[in-house]
């Protein structure tokens, strides 16, 4: 099945291969979602819902990531006080 161009679009946000290099923790929060998000896509119709769905998604991978991030920030954070 052919995906609407909008779809492709909004998968083309969920790529995380670039997270590799600076985070395990990223790279593995964001492959869960893309995964899923390519899932759906292969699943479901190409139909605005389906683009719209998507489109929750990487609202939720986003938060999700950003929660990740702090969480990295935090550990960070405890190294640099446990070193004075």
């Amino acid at each position: 099945m052919d995906l609407h161009p909008a779809t492709v679009k909004v998968l083309s946000y969920f790529e995380c291969e670039h997270l590799k290099d600076r985070s395990l923790v990223l790279y593995e929060t964001s492959k869960l979602y893309r995964d899923l998000a390519h899932t759906l896509a292969d699943r479901l119709p190409p139909v605005p819902k389906t683009t719209d769905a998507l489109n929750a998604l990487l609202r939720s991978k986003d938060d999700a990531v950003r929660a990740a991030l702090d969480l990295l920030n935090d550990a960070e954070a405890e190294k640099v006080s446990h070193k004075r």
